[in-house]
């Protein structure tokens, strides 16, 4: 069996309730937040991307479950928090 066939799998027999989601998507959030700290804080170019798509791909799961515009609002909450960061910022806005 594959990772996709356990994970399809996976998706059709565990269900979540909303407040489980809203749990797991504000630890995904503070992990991010973590993430981006130690690698953009730090200096990390080389790496710079991963951060960046992880911002991008947690935007799209929140506008996915319901949160209008979030995708954008993280973009931005990002580019503001590490705007001495042009490398960084570059990486974000080549996702959009």
């Amino acid at each position: 069996m594959s990772v996709t066939d356990d994970m399809k799998r996976w998706e059709n027999t565990i269900e979540l309730t909303p407040e489980q989601i809203d749990a797991y998507l504000g630890w995904l959030e503070q992990e991010i937040e973590k993430r981006a700290d130690a690698i953009v804080g730090g200096g990390y170019r080389k790496v710079y991307y991963k951060v960046a798509d992880l911002i991008v791909l947690l935007g799209e799961v929140l506008e996915s479950n319901g949160k209008s515009h979030k995708k954008v609002a993280m973009m931005e909450y990002y580019k503001k928090t590490y705007a001495r960061k042009s490398a960084f910022i570059k990486e974000l806005t080549q996702l959009t």
